[in-house]
């Protein structure tokens, strides 16, 4: 007879980093308050707010640990909370984002069956407006089944399994893996690059189960592609430095590549900044002219270039209808 495991082998530690939310902060802290897990400790890391998000986390000690410290970006904010955190896994809950309440305790249901090697599971998120209306709801799999996320995954970017914005994850993998990397700042993409490394050492898991809240209201980092496009950029450089036979890969990172201008090439577009828009619509045909194929991607034959052809009649037609003002 197995012996069940005690409190403290499944503790979770939830970490929300935050910096100037005061209008979401209070929403984040009260759902990882309100979940139904037996045994959960709430860090809130203040990394260097100039607004009221600091005081108004404050309120609710002594049931969150509040942790002040000057700006240092994402990534340190989220290992200072690892280090001041003592739970068995550890969630991150961006400060503008809730959570269901029965997250926590369904992905560490997750964990108990699944085998030992997996260090991480994963699941959907719903795309909220600032109202609390669903905009989009995320899928994992079609068939609504889990699906496990692989080191070609997160580097290729695949639809649906391109980034894990909320995850359960074991202590023992920040031990092995390593912490997040502070080079990045202020750029996105560390979070990226942190589940790339951690997938060459374990098995990770991607729940077909929306438990997150992700809120869209302007000011998200992956609005701004001046900050996220360089972000995802030295992730890119930093994984492919890593590899050990680059030269055998020309094709992939060929591929890698060009879906990453793919993606420039539409966040220019929306910003509005046809003129990058372009260029990178050009670098995407110029690395891989060809059609990525479904089996890389799970997307129709010809998807890529044929938005990337959209995209550029649209921009044509914004710099035209801008010259003519």
């Amino acid at each position: 007879m197995e012996d069940k495991k005690t409190h403290s082998e499944l503790s979770v530690s939830i970490i929300i980093p935050a910096y100037n939310y005061e209008n979401f902060i209070v929403r984040a802290i009260e759902s990882a308050l309100g979940q139904d897990h037996p045994e959960i400790e709430v860090i809130v890391v203040d990394d260097g707010s100039t607004d009221s998000t600091g005081m108004l986390a404050a309120r609710f000690e002594p049931k969150v640990r509040l942790v002040s410290q000057r700006n240092q970006g994402l990534a340190g904010a989220r290992n200072e909370g690892i280090a001041r955190s003592k739970g068995a896994f550890i969630i991150f809950l961006d400060a503008d984002d809730w959570m269901e309440s029965f997250a926590v305790s369904q992905m560490v249901k997750k964990f108990a069956e699944l085998p030992a090697e997996y260090g991480v599971v994963a699941c959907e998120k719903n795309v909220i407006d600032r109202t609390g209306k669903v905009i989009v709801a995320g899928v994992a799999d079609k068939k609504g089944e889990d699906v496990e996320v692989v080191w070609e995954d997160l580097v290729l970017s695949r639809p649906h399994k391109r980034f894990l914005p909320f995850a359960l994850i074991k202590r023992e993998v920040f031990e092995r893996s390593g912490l997040f990397d502070v080079s990045y700042g202020r750029l996105g993409s560390e979070d990226r690059e942190f589940f790339i490394r951690v997938s060459r050492s374990y098995r990770i898991c991607r729940m077909n189960a929306r438990l997150l809240n992700y809120t869209i209201h302007g000011l998200n980092m992956s609005a701004d592609p001046n900050r996220q496009l360089p972000g995802m950029l030295k992730c890119l450089r930093a994984v492919k430095d890593s590899d050990v036979r680059p030269w055998r890969n020309i094709l992939f990172w060929s591929k890698v590549h060009a879906f990453f201008h793919y993606q420039a090439s539409g966040m220019y577009r929306d910003l509005p900044d046809h003129t990058k828009a372009l260029k990178h619509i050009v670098a995407s045909i110029l690395r891989y002219p060809f059609p990525l194929s479904r089996k890389t991607y799970s997307l129709p034959h010809g998807t890529r270039l044929r938005r990337l052809w959209v995209c550029g009649r649209d921009c044509l037609l914004g710099l035209s209808n801008a010259g003519s003002v």
